[in-house]
């Protein structure tokens, strides 16, 4: 079976089932949060894994990042004024 048909039925399973047992009302992002929460995408959560170690990497060898206040200046400046 394609794999996405696959998620979609077990998303479609998983949200009748939630539906069914709870006692108040879930939009339909609520459900598909909750979803995801126990159903990860293997592929982002690999991603993820390897952007940590990368970074937990940086750290190690001595690198000291940015400053988030820094950061959000540069964004700002950056795609705010062109």
């Amino acid at each position: 079976m394609n794999p996405l048909l696959e998620r979609l039925n077990q998303f479609h399973q998983f949200a009748i089932d939630r539906i069914n047992s709870s006692h108040a009302p879930m939009t339909l992002d609520q459900l598909y949060d909750e979803w995801r929460l126990f159903n990860p995408d293997h592929h982002e959560v690999d991603g993820d894994a390897v952007a940590i170690a990368d970074s937990l990497s940086d750290y190690r060898a001595g690198a000291q990042g940015i400053a988030a206040d820094e950061l959000i200046r540069k964004l700002k400046s950056r795609h705010l004024n062109g």
